[in-house]
């Protein structure tokens, strides 16, 4: 098997928007300031056309983190908010509009960092977020619907392919 190796970008970059939103408060004043707390309404709006679920992902540091499954959701998104530490997410774009096949050469690493958010696009993509040096828990907002009826999964290891984070 071919192993690409990837060297992780920050989700703020440019190079993020074609996979989905940052959200964070950088460079941006508060909607409302006071000195008790300050409050940033509509960082970031997530579409949905039903209820949404709030969902947890634990991720355990691996020794090598090759990645090889993804999965794509075709007609809803996906919110990532990493809660104690930084995660990394191995992200591809869709080569079709049906977002039945992964663009194997359009695959990035992210680093998403604690206190900020990313809205996965329709058609992205991804799989667990990985931990880098300790146990991280990131909380999944989508459709609820979404792990029942919106799911299409590949193994790149079929075509003979893996990523590998950079050391």
């Amino acid at each position: 098997m071919k192993k690409i190796e990837l060297v992780p970008i920050e989700s703020m970059s440019v190079d993020f928007q074609s996979y989905g939103v940052c959200v964070s408060v950088d460079n941006r004043q508060p909607d409302y300031d006071s000195p008790e707390f300050k409050f940033w309404n509509k960082l970031g709006i997530i579409e949905s056309q039903n209820k949404c679920s709030i969902c947890m992902v634990e991720s355990y540091p691996q020794k090598q983190s090759l990645s090889t499954v993804f999965e794509c959701h075709t007609r809803t998104g996906e919110t990532l908010i990493p809660v104690e530490n930084d995660v990394l997410l191995v992200l591809g774009l869709s080569k079709n509009s049906q977002h039945n096949e992964m663009d194997y050469d359009s695959v990035k690493a992210f680093l998403v960092r604690k206190g900020t958010a990313v809205i996965l696009n329709p058609g992205t993509w991804h799989y667990a977020p990985i931990a880098q040096h300790e146990v991280v828990h990131t909380f999944v907002v989508f459709d609820h619907a979404t792990p029942d009826s919106d799911v299409i999964k590949i193994d790149s290891q079929d075509a003979g392919v893996g990523w590998e984070i950079a050391n």
